[in-house]
Formats: structure tokens, sequence, C-alpha cells
């Protein structure tokens, strides 16, 4: 791309580029097929549910993400639809807002949890697990939550009122961490009213 801006070449007008873009096409459209095979064929699953894809990442670049956006989504909502009509399966998306920074054992939202790509760690109860197994195990959670199409503000409402639940009868994880997550600013201090004086576990 930087050598065709150079020489003020549009994409669509470089035979090479052209050739790049096909070779992704085909490589995305074989992989997503043989990976959504071999779980059929492995866990003959009834439902699959999924996250509201999206397939961006900081690490490419714009042009490359509209790239594998465009024909990624294309390809999976293709092979699902085919699952679907072939074996019965049901296929459920669900709003992903906050799965990777949620505890899947303890419930707990931070954006602390999530270290890495791989690693999560809830600052509450220490769960240490891989991040993406954490991940999938919230979007198979999830489906209770709602509507897909719920603001990400709205997601995390529900998720931090459900948490605070556990404060109910003076009962509480560390407050210190609670009190130091954003996430928790708006609700907190009416939830913990009833509990005035009561120090940090």
């Amino acid at each position: 791309m930087a050598s065709l801006q150079k020489r003020n070449i549009k994409p669509r007008d470089d035979k090479k580029y052209r050739q790049y873009v096909d070779k992704l096409r085909d490589y995305l459209k074989n992989e997503i097929n043989r990976l959504l095979n071999v779980i059929v064929k492995i866990y003959k699953p009834k439902r699959i549910m999924v996250e509201k894809l999206d397939f961006r990442s900081p690490e490419l670049s714009k042009r490359l993400n509209r790239l594998i956006q465009r024909f990624g989504k294309k390809y999976i909502k293709q092979k699902l639809q085919r699952l679907q009509q072939l074996y019965g399966i049901e296929i459920l998306e669900i709003n992903p807002a906050y799965t990777s920074q949620e505890c899947s054992s303890y419930g707990y939202v931070d954006k602390q949890n999530r270290k890495n790509t791989q690693e999560f760690e809830c600052k509450i109860c220490g769960n240490k697990t891989n991040a993406q197994i954490n991940g999938a195990k919230n979007i198979l959670k999830r489906s209770s939550l709602g509507s897909l199409y719920m603001t990400k503000k709205q997601v995390l409402k529900i998720l931090t009122e459900r948490y605070l639940e556990r404060l109910k009868g003076c009962k509480s994880p560390p407050l210190d961490i609670l009190k130091g997550n954003p996430y928790f600013k708006d609700c907190l201090e009416s939830i913990l009213n009833p509990c005035q004086g009561l120090t940090s576990s």
C-alpha cells in the first residue's frame, strides 16, 4: 500500500494488490469452513453462541481491518447459516460488551482483570485462566442478558448491579478495589449506604 501510494496508484488498479486480496479472501473462506466443520464434527452442538462479530484489531492497518471485517463476517455468517440449514443447529448471536473483562467465575468486571490477549486474573477472587476461555464462558452465559442491541453502558449497568447484589446484608468483597474501579462509580454509593462505617475487607 505504501508503494502504491507513493506512485499515486489506486489499489483496485494494481494487479498484484488484487491478487493479494483474492489470496486473503480464499484463505479466510477455507479456514472458516475448516474450523467450523471441525467444531461440528467433534462437539455435535445443538446451539452455537457467537458474539456480535467484529474483526478489528489495533495491530492491523485500517485497510486490512476493513478487508478482514468484510470477508470474515460474510463467510462466517454464510457458514453458520449453512450449518443451521444442514443440521438444525441454533445460531445465537449475543452482545459481547465486557465479556473479555468479566470474571466468568465471580462476575466481577474490571479492565485490569484482562492482563493481555492470553492472561486473565480476577482482581477480586484471584481466578487465573486463559483470557480466551474466560471470554467464551461469558459468551455462553450472556444469553440471559437481554437485547443484542443494548449499548455498552446499558450492559455495564446490568453487570455491575448484578455483582453488587452480593453487598446486601453488608457482606462485601474488598471495597478498596471496588471504589477504585470506575465501572462501579455510579451505583456503589447507593448500595453501600446501609453499610456506612464498614471497613474494607
